[in-house]
Parts: C-alpha cells; structure tokens; sequence
C-alpha cells in the first residue's frame, strides 16, 4: 500500500508538470497527500491503494498519448496497466472510459487537429489489455485445465463472476441510496473537498473553452461517478480511484 500510494503521487505529479507546469504538478501532488481517504487508504494493507495505483498509471498513459501526441509506448503501458488493475479489482478498465469525453471532446472541437496516428493507434489498448490481464488469468486457465478438484472450480467462478458482474448488478450487501457518494466526497475527501463550491464555476469556464485537459480529467472523473452509483451495492474505497484525477483538474 505505501509503494503504490507513493507511485500514485509521483503519477500526479508528473502528469501535472506534463499537462501544465511543475508547480501545477506540485500543487496536484500535495492536494492528493492531504486528503483524508489518501493518507487513510496508503497505510492500510489492502488492495484498493494498488489498484488505484493501476488505474493512475494507466490514466497517465492514456493522456500523454491522447493530450501530448502520438505515444505508442504510454499507449502500451496505459492497457497493460489497465489490465493489472483488472485482475487486481474487477474494476481496473476504468481508465479506458475515458475515451468517451475524449470522442466527445473531438467532437465539439472539430477544428482542432491532432497528431497523425493518434486515433488510430488505439487499438493497441487491446492487446496491452489482455496481455495485464494474462499476468494472473493465464496461470488460473493453465491450473484449472490441470484440476480435478472442484473447489478450485469454483474459486474461479466466485472471483470470476459473482464478485465482479454479480456483486455490481446485484449487490447482496452494503447497499446505499443513489447520493451516497456525495456524503463520500464532502466528508473523506476533505480538505480538499471545501474547495468544490470554488473550483466547479472554473471548471465550466474551462470546459466551455474546449480545453481538453479538462474534458478529459472531469469527464473520466464523471464517468466513474455515475458507474458506480448505478450499483446498489455502494462503498467509500469505489470511487477512491477518482481523487487523482480531480486532484489535477483543480491544481492550476
């Protein structure tokens, strides 16, 4: 937990120096680390500090490819990451939705080119992907063709299907209203979080602008939000993988 926390710091930082300046990077950073969920999630021996860990990683990836140009290698890094964070938590793919605001970003700045190969280069995420995913799903395949002992049978089914589709559509436990998340936000988050009634009338400035940056950071970060508030089934560590991103959105 503590190396992934410090990976995902260096993470922010180092995609806010990318995207806009070192001090923004620095800024970002210290936003991450003084959050109350950051520091309470980097000392527990859990996984969810690893895969958020994964899915900054592969968030980094993916906006170094998508914001500063044609990067095969970031793309690479982006799906194996994504992958590793799949087989980490069922939810490691989250990374990839955000090439919903990214369409839509395009969509509505038309006039703005990007590098050649940028889009088309995408479908590398796919084997990126899967080969994440080989890292712990090949040796499971490899083990049950060689198993005759059906308790491992149905270890896989448990972790396979019920707790990730079953345990989304179907919650069986910790189930909460619609606007838990909100409650998540204004008090896990803090200080941080104080500073939303400020920082959403800049983000409309920008979005209105078409700044992609900030497309890209919010709506990912919106995205997430609305994923797992349509579960039933609702925890704090969910949306944990948000915070970096909104971290960066709101340093400059």
């Amino acid at each position: 937990s503590l190396l992934a926390a410090l990976l995902t710091l260096w993470l922010t930082w180092d995609l806010g120096r990318r995207l806009w300046t070192r001090r923004v990077g620095w800024w970002a950073m210290l936003a991450l680390f003084s959050c109350l969920q950051f520091g309470l999630m980097g000392k527990r021996a859990q996984i969810d500090m690893v895969l958020v860990a994964m899915t900054t990683l592969s968030l980094w990836g993916l906006l170094r490819h998508l914001l500063e140009g044609r990067n095969r290698p970031a793309l690479w890094l982006a799906g194996f990451a994504a992958g590793v964070g799949t087989v980490t938590k069922g939810v490691g793919f989250l990374p990839l939705l955000v090439l919903v605001p990214f369409a839509l970003w395009r969509w509505r700045a038309r006039g703005t080119a990007l590098p050649p190969g940028t889009a088309r280069d995408l479908w590398w995420l796919l084997p990126a992907f899967l080969l994440g995913t080989a890292v712990w799903l090949a040796p499971l395949g490899i083990a049950l063709l060689n198993a005759t002992d059906p308790a491992l049978h149905a270890y896989a089914r448990e972790l396979l299907f019920k707790q990730t589709g079953t345990r989304y559509a179907n919650a069986w436990h910790h189930v909460k209203p619609a606007w838990y998340y909100l409650q998540v936000m204004a008090t896990l988050w803090l200080p941080g979080s104080l500073l939303l009634p400020a920082l959403i009338p800049a983000w409309w400035r920008r979005l209105n602008r078409l700044d992609g940056r900030w497309w890209l950071l919010l709506g990912w970060a919106l995205l997430v939000l609305v994923f797992f508030s349509a579960s039933p089934g609702k925890r704090e560590v969910y949306i944990f993988p948000m915070l970096p991103a909104l971290c960066l959105a709101a340093a400059p």
